[in-house]
């Protein structure tokens, strides 16, 4: 009984350095399909808000029924408060932003890589609002993150500025997109700055659960408030299912169980795979095509986000 207990983790041990990053890997390719889900579920006449509050449904139930299967524990008292406070507002608002930005028509590799800016802003908000001290690579990734913002921007800007022959300076409606998707990548970096002071590792999977049913509550309430209809087309409801279950429950779930065999750290250096999915996607399936300049500033702020991920003086490991 104990030699082949004993024979199990040992298996167990050799597989995981392979098997952590894979399940990071789905996770990321994913999350990198959003888009594309989101195309097909715009298709079937349902509102954002609709579309939205289905995919956290179906996550949710999802999520809840492999908690249920792994017995994890449940947040309580101020944690699971805290929690509810992050699915309904803040995680609400992301989703939100990071979807109308797709709707409006930005670009879904621009809406992405504005979304990645978020390693930038939570190290920028550690130093604001948490006093964490910041070495230079931090400085410099900062540096980095935003001159591919300006690089990956302007070409758009200048582009819809010209188009604009009336004289008016109003803003375009493609800023608008723009201004949603950076505006993502904030909401997303005050996410996962409270979260990693509510969360544990214990509690992730089901943590993850509260906010999906939380974010589900919210957009539901709101469509039926607003009358919205379901999906009416067979390949709407197959970009809703799509949603919930490839882009929430697989892509939570993998990150979720990537993250505890090789460490956050690890984890969020492979997530740069997520907007380089969904820039190939976008052109490969959605007629989209970037410049020069524009994927030059992509890599600068994948760049960013990856120095900004990785702590000076400490291994790849993480330990906790």
């Amino acid at each position: 009984m104990n030699t082949d207990q004993s024979g199990t983790r040992e298996a167990a041990d050799v597989l995981n350095p392979r098997v952590g990053p894979l399940l990071v890997v789905i996770s990321s390719i994913s999350f990198g399909l959003l888009p594309l889900f989101s195309m097909w579920s715009e298709s079937g006449g349902g509102a954002v808000e609709m579309r939205l509050g289905l995919r956290f449904l179906i996550g949710a139930m999802l999520l809840t029924g492999l908690a249920l299967r792994e017995r994890a524990p449940w947040p309580g008292g101020g944690r699971l408060a805290g929690l509810v406070v992050l699915g309904a507002g803040v995680y609400s608002a992301q989703s939100f932003c990071f979807f109308t930005a797709l709707d409006r028509g930005t670009p879904s590799g621009l809406v992405s890589l504005l979304l990645y800016l978020y390693p930038v802003s939570v190290t920028l908000g550690a130093w604001l609002i948490l006093r964490e001290r910041l070495s230079a690579s931090r400085w410099i990734a900062v540096a980095l993150a935003m001159a591919g913002l300006v690089l990956t921007v302007w070409p758009m800007v200048s582009v819809m500025g010209r188009a604009d022959g009336s004289g008016s300076t109003a803003i375009p409606g493609g800023m608008v997109g723009i201004g949603l998707g950076l505006f993502s990548g904030m909401a997303y970096a005050v996410y996962i700055l409270v979260a990693s002071r509510v969360v544990t590792r214990r509690t992730a999977l089901t943590a993850t659960a509260v906010v999906c049913w939380s974010a589900a509550a919210v957009f539901i309430g709101v469509a039926a408030s607003r009358g919205h209809s379901l999906p009416s087309t067979v390949l709407g409801w197959t970009g809703v299912l799509a949603l919930g279950v490839v882009g929430t429950a697989v892509a939570m779930g993998c990150f979720l169980a990537g993250s505890a065999w090789i460490g956050p750290v690890r984890a969020s250096t492979i997530s740069i795979l997520e907007p380089v999915t969904t820039v190939v996607i976008g052109s490969l399936l959605l007629g989209e095509g970037f410049a020069a300049v524009q994927l030059a500033g992509g890599a600068l702020i994948l760049s960013g986000a990856l120095m900004a991920g990785l702590p000076p003086g400490r291994s790849g490991r993480d330990g906790a």
